[in-house]
């Protein structure tokens, strides 16, 4: 995760939030990871939505708040959140704060 977004009206602490910069968003088919935050989806689609009622009545924010577009590809992840895509990019909430994560290829990864 390259950086926050921007924050829902319940959030962490600064410190907790700005631990997650620079950790890793990892997708797989029964999988959502985010920093050291594992979890296993009980669903996994992915449709593209208008973003607005959803972050409203999931996060309590808004697309300007996410740093999302108003309507977006969404990863609907059941129990474990959503994952927006924004631009080339993907918006992932954690504690209370969203974050732009850019994707790195497994080879850069190592680097």
């Amino acid at each position: 995760m390259t950086r926050v977004n921007g924050y829902s009206e319940e959030s962490v602490s600064p410190a907790e939030i700005h631990r997650l910069i620079g950790q890793h968003v990892t997708i797989g088919e029964h999988q959502l990871r985010i920093g050291s935050y594992d979890c296993v989806p009980d669903t996994m689609r992915v449709s593209t939505l208008s973003t607005t009622a959803l972050l409203l009545n999931e996060y309590r924010a808004g697309p300007r708040d996410a740093g999302v577009p108003t309507r977006t590809l969404v990863l609907d992840a059941g129990r474990c959140g959503h994952v927006f895509r924004a631009g080339p990019d993907i918006v992932v909430y954690r504690g209370g704060a969203f974050y732009r994560a850019v994707r790195i290829t497994p080879r850069r990864m190592h680097q």
